[in-house]
């Protein structure tokens, strides 16, 4: 029998508080980030790794989008307490599935309207629209977020 070895964790996961993205994790990351940008620019601000601050604590979702001028420019925030209108996790390889499903509950705790739950290997985004509801978007769907508005093709999402 083969005995599981737990590595220490990296300097990354103890400083955020949360596993090491991969490379694919990564790329699909910029895709959201860019798809979204692209279409939805005029509409919302989005953000990468922001920190999110909420009364149970810090969540750090990997992208957040804001409705335009939500969020001041002329001033820096470390924190931002305005809940976004939309959160989304990625999955990453040593992530528990349990933790992003259990965040998904902060996250509508605290005002977020929208959360989706990036899973990159089976190529799908689960989109809730509450804690327990949620549709499921493979790769070559058109995905729409009805709390959001946001309509985006997975196609030009996950690297084939």
């Amino acid at each position: 029998m083969e005995t599981l070895v737990l590595e220490k964790p990296s300097a990354y996961e103890i400083e955020r508080n949360k596993p090491t993205p991969s490379k694919f994790h990564s790329k699909v990351q910029a895709n959201i980030v860019f798809e979204l940008t692209l279409h939805y620019e005029q509409q919302y601000d989005t953000f990468s790794e922001l920190t999110l601050e909420f009364t149970e604590g810090d969540i750090v979702p990997d992208i957040c989008l804001f409705q335009k001028g939500v969020l001041s420019f002329a001033e820096e925030e470390i924190r931002v307490s305005v809940p976004p209108v939309l959160a989304i996790e990625i999955l990453s390889p040593t992530q528990s599935l349990h933790e992003l499903l259990t965040k998904a509950g902060k996250y509508f705790q605290n005002g977020v309207l929208s959360y989706w739950l990036v899973i990159p290997l089976l190529r799908s985004i689960h989109v809730f629209s509450s804690a327990n509801e949620y549709e499921v978007y493979k790769k070559k769907d058109i995905l729409q977020d009805n709390a959001s508005g946001i309509s985006i093709d997975l196609g030009k999402v996950f690297p084939s």
